[in-house]
C-alpha cells in the first residue's frame, strides 16, 4: 500500500513537471518568435498604460518561468505570482473592452469596480491558503523533492471570482462584437467603426481567444 501511494506521488510529480516544462517552452518560444514585432510595435511606440501592462506581464511571466524552473520550493511566491499575472492580464482585457465600447465611462466604472472586488476576494483567499501552507522535502530515489502539504481544500475557490469576472468580460466582448457587426452590416451610423474595422476585429478576436484559452 505504501509503495502504491509512493508511486502515485511520483507519477503526479512527474506529470506536474512535464506540464510546467511544456508551458515554459511555449512562453519562451513565443518570446523568441515575436521579439522583432515587439521591438517595432511596442518599444518604438509612445508610453501608455497599455504598453506598461503589456511589458509588465510579458517580462514578469518570463522571469517567473525562469525562476520556477529553479525554485519549485517557493510556493508562496508562486501563489502571489498567479494573482499578479492574472490581474495584469485582466487589466489588458479591460482596456480592450473599454476601447470596444468607445470609451464608455459607465462600462469602465462597472468593470473596474468588479475587477477590484474580484481581485480583493482572490487576495484574501490566497492569503488564507498560503498562511496554512507548509512545504516539506520528501525523500525520493536520488535525493529529495520539495512539495506542499496541508493545502487547504478551499484553494480552488481562488479561481471562482476570476472565472466569474472574465466570463462577464467575455459576454461584454461578444455582445459588442455582434452589435458592431450588425451596425456595419446594415450600413448604420458607424463611420468610425467602419473606418477602424480591422482594429475592432483584432480587439474582438484576441479577447475571444483569451477567454476560450
Amino acid at each position: 500500500m505504501a509503495n502504491a501511494t509512493l508511486f502515485s506521488t511520483f507519477r503526479d510529480i512527474q506529470i506536474t513537471q512535464y506540464t510546467q516544462l511544456s508551458a515554459e517552452c511555449i512562453i519562451i518560444f513565443d518570446h523568441l518568435t515575436t521579439f522583432g514585432q515587439e521591438v517595432n510595435l511596442i518599444w518604438m511606440g509612445s508610453w501608455s498604460i497599455g504598453k506598461v501592462l503589456f511589458l509588465s506581464i510579458r517580462y514578469y511571466v518570463l522571469a517567473a518561468v525562469m525562476f520556477n524552473s529553479y525554485g519549485n520550493s517557493f510556493f508562496r511566491w508562486q501563489g502571489w505570482t498567479s494573482l499578479g499575472v492574472t490581474m495584469m492580464a485582466e487589466g489588458i482585457l479591460q482596456i480592450r473592452i473599454y476601447a470596444l465600447y468607445l470609451l464608455n465611462k459607465q462600462i469602465l466604472a462597472v468593470i473596474l469596480t468588479l475587477f477590484l472586488l474580484s481581485s480583493a476576494t482572490c487576495a484574501v483567499i490566497m492569503g488564507m491558503v498560503l498562511e496554512a501552507l507548509e512545504a516539506k522535502a520528501l525523500p525520493i530515489p536520488g535525493g529529495k523533492f520539495c512539495m506542499p502539504v496541508s493545502v487547504s481544500a478551499y484553494f480552488c475557490a481562488f479561481w471562482i471570482p476570476i472565472i466569474c469576472f472574465e466570463a462577464l468580460l467575455c459576454a461584454l466582448a461578444l455582445f459588442r462584437g455582434m452589435q458592431i457587426s450588425k451596425s456595419i452590416g446594415i450600413g448604420g451610423p458607424a463611420t468610425f467603426l467602419r473606418g477602424g474595422r480591422q482594429l475592432v476585429d483584432i480587439l474582438f478576436r484576441d479577447s475571444l481567444i483569451y477567454f476560450i484559452a
